[in-house]
Order: C-alpha cells, then structure tokens, then sequence
C-alpha cells in the first residue's frame, strides 16, 4: 500500500488485479459462455486466413533466408581462411 500511496496508476493495477482474481474464482455464465462461443465462431475464418497468409510469407521468405545464411557462412569460411 505504501507504494500504491501517490500513485493512481499502480493502485489501479492492483484493484485491477484483484478484480481479475475475484472473478477467476466464479464460475462463467451462460451468457459468457454463449457471447465466447459466438465470438470464438466469428473468428475462425479470420484465423483460418491469417494463418493462410503466415503460411505464405514463410514460404517466400524462406529463399532469401536460405540465401542469406549461404553467405554468412561463405563470408565465414572467409574470414576463417
């Protein structure tokens, strides 16, 4: 408390905290359970395609990655020379 004394920030941090750690203890609603599985449907295709898409720059990246690593290891045998 001493520390949180002059300092709204952290004592809103702590109730913040507490809050999340009260609420922990209760079991969710059904409500809470209905708005989270609608909200974890929504998402789907959204994570579908941003995987997608992670999927292909890796794919893309991966050449100039290999390319880049060949020449740290030719400048390496380089310098080692």
């Amino acid at each position: 408390t001493r520390k949180a004394q002059g300092s709204p920030i952290a004592a809103g941090l702590i109730a913040f905290g507490a809050g999340l750690l009260v609420s922990a203890l209760f079991p969710p609603s059904e409500k809470e359970r209905e708005a989270a599985q609608a909200l974890k449907d929504a998402a789907q295709p959204l994570t579908e395609e941003i995987s997608h898409a992670a999927q292909e720059v890796a794919e893309h990246l991966k050449e100039p990655a290999q390319d880049a690593m060949q020449n740290v290891k030719d400048s390496a045998t380089e310098a080692a020379s």
